[in-house]
C-alpha cells in the first residue's frame, strides 16, 4: 500500500474545487478570506469580554449607587454550581 497524498480541495458557494487547479491569484484571494475570517473571529471574542466587562462594570456601578447594609454571602453552601 502507498502513502498517497490526497488532493485538498475548497468548496465556494456549493462548488467543490481542486486547490491545486486553482490559480495563484484565486489561492491568494483564498488565503485573505482565511486570514479575514480569523480576524473576525478574533474581533468576535474581543467583543463577548468588552461586553462581559461592561455588564461587570454596570452591576459594580449599581452597587455603588446603591450600597447594602450587610454585605450578602455571593454562595450560601461555599460551593459552585453549573
Amino acid at each position: 500500500m502507498g502513502c498517497g497524498v490526497s488532493e485538498q480541495k475548497v468548496n465556494i458557494d456549493g462548488q467543490e474545487y481542486n486547490l491545486a487547479d486553482l490559480s495563484e491569484k484565486a489561492r491568494g484571494q483564498l488565503a485573505n478570506i482565511q486570514i479575514v475570517d480569523q480576524e473576525i473571529a478574533h474581533l468576535q471574542r474581543q467583543l463577548l469580554i468588552s461586553q462581559t466587562a461592561k455588564g461587570a462594570f454596570g452591576t459594580a456601578l449599581k452597587a455603588e449607587l446603591n450600597p447594602v447594609s450587610e454585605v450578602e454571602p455571593a454562595f450560601e453552601d461555599n460551593s459552585f454550581k453549573f
